[in-house]
Parts: structure tokens; C-alpha cells; sequence
């Protein structure tokens, strides 16, 4: 999903839920706990000391340019027999002041899209507004059916989108209050940097 289609995707869902339930207050999430990461809490997984290709125990890479404070989406790697279930690659956690503000990271996209909203159904309840399906096909004619959904909390917004662009790669995003506001600032600076009509 670009930052262009998650801000558009915020703007959607959270319109959808004040329309559904105008006068319903927010509660707090049942867990801020994502892969046994506590969100909103410092930020204390260690450095990756090996190859990313085969780690012993949960560790983060940096970029080979980046050596300055930790700050932004920092990949994150897991021991191959402790790897979730749910991702297809690295797991980007947000770090924002030294917290860890938010998770991001891609699913198998419509091949793991029922199952993936199954999971996030059994640990944060119902989706906030009624999800969204939405036919799709490939340009080799292969249909799929695009799967968005979002669960918003006070402490916790959950966003689930199966497919934007791909059949074989969706997206969950899972942010504290001050990571869903990085991801807005990041999608107002990209739109800005783009050429007017």
C-alpha cells in the first residue's frame, strides 16, 4: 500500500465509522502488543550481529547509510522457527523518540486475506465499520476480491488492505495515536512533492 492509498484508506474508514456509530465513544485496544513488541513503549530490540539471512533471535538491521539515532521505519528481523505467521518479509517497526510507535508489514495478499482478517477479528474484535470487498483482477485476467479493513481505538488503529496493488502482497499496519500521525505527516509531504497538474 503507498502512503497516497493509507491516507486515503484512514480518511475512508474513519469517515465510515462516524457515519455507523456518530455518538460512540472509543475504547482502549484489547492489546498494544504486536509479535511481542509492546507499542508506545522504548524501543529495546538489539542490533542484528549476522547476516539478516539467518538470524538466532529477534534483532533490527539498519541501513547500510544510516548510522545516526534510531528514527522512522527500522526493519526487523525474526529467528526463521519464530518468524509470524501472517508476514512475507521483514516487519518495519516505527520508531519515533526512541518508542516504538507502530508495526507495518506484508501479508501474502488475497491468498491470506480471510485468514489474516480471521486473526486480527480474534485479538481486536470487530472491524470498526463493515469491511470492505472489492473486485479486482490482475491484467493476466486472474480475479480476486481486495479485502479492507480497520479497527480504531483510542490508543490503536489497525488497518488491513489485502491487495492495492497486487494480488500476492497485501498490508497491515498497526499504529500508537503519534504513528498514525507520522504516516499522515509522511503522506502530506509525499503529495506535496508531487508535480501539479
Amino acid at each position: 500500500m503507498t502512503i497516497k492509498t493509507l491516507t486515503l484508506a484512514f480518511l475512508v474508514l474513519g469517515m465510515m465509522v462516524e457515519v455507523a456509530s456518530p455518538q460512540a465513544p472509543l475504547h482502549l485496544a484489547p492489546s498494544q502488543e504486536v509479535f511481542g513488541i509492546h507499542l508506545g513503549e522504548g524501543f529495546a530490540i538489539p542490533e542484528c550481529q549476522q547476516s539478516i539471512v539467518s538470524v538466532e533471535r529477534l534483532c533490527f538491521k539498519r541501513f547500510s547509510w544510516d548510522r545516526g539515532p534510531l528514527e522512522g521505519e527500522i526493519p526487523i528481523y525474526f529467528p526463521e522457527d519464530a518468524s509470524p505467521e501472517m508476514v512475507a518479509g521483514p516487519v518495519l517497526a516505527l520508531v519515533l523518540e526512541g518508542k516504538t510507535e507502530g508495526i507495518r508489514f506484508y501479508t501474502l495478499g488475497a491468498r491470506s486475506a480471510d485468514q489474516n482478517l480471521s486473526v486480527l477479528t480474534s485479538k481486536y474484535g470487530k472491524p470498526s465499520a463493515e469491511p470492505i470487498r472489492e473486485p479486482m483482477q490482475t491484467a493476466l485476467g486472474v480475479k480476486f476480491d481486495r479485502i479492507f479493513a480497520g479497527w480504531f481505538f483510542k490508543d490503536l488503529t489497525v488497518i488491513l488492505d489485502s491487495g492495492s496493488k497486487k494480488v500476492n502482497q497485501g498490508e497491515i499496519t498497526i499504529d500508537t495515536p503519534l504513528g498514525r500521525q507520522w504516516r499522515h505527516r509522511q503522506a502530506e509531504e509525499t503529495l506535496k512533492r508531487k508535480t501539479p497538474l
